[in-house]
């Protein structure tokens, strides 16, 4: 019954991003689409904002198990442009009314979490120190996390593919250039 009823949150709040912009959306309008009580939404949801990490976070766990090779940072990044794309209409009405701080946030640490793990996977990093992971961690993230607003701030009117294989072959020279710097 727990299950059903957070989806059953989850749907409606979906919905409602899909309608109007987040700082739109209450607990009321959710509670009464789901027909549940202010209690049990709060049972599960400390606000709406708990709410909107919880969504967002699923969303994110969502594209990425159903990568074929969710190891790759390409993969990963083309396929949330892409859903990003398909999705405009949710995406801005999140990202236009909730916070810009936390949005960005979000992004970053989400970009920031995939790269830590691609770095340390890496085999040309193998013999990097902590330290110099940290810095191609880093500057990966907060590239991406650039790239990102731009996207979003010229309507996501990319061609995805064509980016990210940019994307990739910039990384890795940084990267390469940077060990041979070291």
């Amino acid at each position: 019954m727990v299950n059903y009823t957070r989806k059953a949150i989850i749907d409606a709040f979906e919905e409602f991003l899909d309608e109007k912009p987040f700082d739109k959306i209450t607990v009321l309008s959710i509670v009464e689409r789901c027909g549940i009580s202010s209690n049990t939404f709060y049972y599960h949801y400390r606000d709406i904002f708990n709410l909107l990490d919880v969504w967002v976070r699923d969303r994110a766990d969502k594209i990425v198990s159903s990568l074929e090779s969710p190891d790759s940072w390409t993969e990963i990044l083309r396929a949330f442009l892409h859903t990003m794309q398909v999705n405009r209409k949710v995406v801005y009405n999140v990202w236009n009314s909730a916070s810009r701080e936390k949005m960005e946030k979000y992004v970053y640490d989400f970009v920031c979490r995939q790269m830590e793990k691609q770095v340390n996977e890496a085999p040309e990093c193998v013999d990097m120190t902590d330290e110099e992971r940290g810095v191609v961690t880093r500057f990966c993230s907060y590239s991406l996390l650039g790239y990102l607003l731009n996207f979003l701030w010229n309507d996501m009117d990319y061609d995805v593919d064509r980016a990210v294989d940019n994307l990739d072959r910039l990384f890795t020279g940084a990267v390469k250039n940077y060990i041979t710097k070291s």
